[in-house]
């Protein structure tokens, strides 16, 4: 739109507002008859949907002597779905696990301790209070 708004008289004002009003009603009416078709449409498809899954698991059966039987011109259709029950072997955790290794330590003295430790380059000396003994490391 172009300035013209300041040019307006005051009936002209209260046209526009007028106008204003009127497009906005419509616009409210076109929205909430948009929102109720399209919940129509959906709720339409909803129950078709349901109708058809419920029609689908329906299979034509008749009782006799206590047991369901299905109707002669009636074809069990396979399941896409397969169900197998498979065994466990109770031992397979026996089976799968390592054999415990041997021990691997040995017990050796102070001087021994020390002497490993500067050979792998960790030198260390050895303290004894109130008869503890702390290894203490240099570094």
């Amino acid at each position: 739109m172009s300035d013209s708004i300041p040019d307006l008289s005051a009936r002209g004002f209260q046209r526009k507002d007028r106008i204003l009003s009127l497009a906005l009603r419509a616009a409210r009416r076109r929205r909430y008859r948009r929102l109720a078709r399209n919940g129509a449409v959906f709720a339409l498809v909803l129950i078709a949907g349901m109708a058809t899954w419920r029609m689908a698991e329906r299979k034509p059966a008749t009782v006799k002597n206590g047991n369901v039987v299905l109707q002669r011109n009636q074809a069990v259709k396979p399941s896409g779905v397969t169900i197998l029950w498979i065994q466990t072997d109770p031992n397979v955790l026996k089976r799968m696990e390592e054999p415990p290794r041997a021990g691997t330590w040995q017990r050796i003295g102070d001087d021994e301790l020390l002497r490993s430790l500067a050979d792998a380059g960790h030198p260390a000396g050895l303290l004894e209070i109130g008869g503890r003994v702390v290894l203490l490391p240099r570094n």
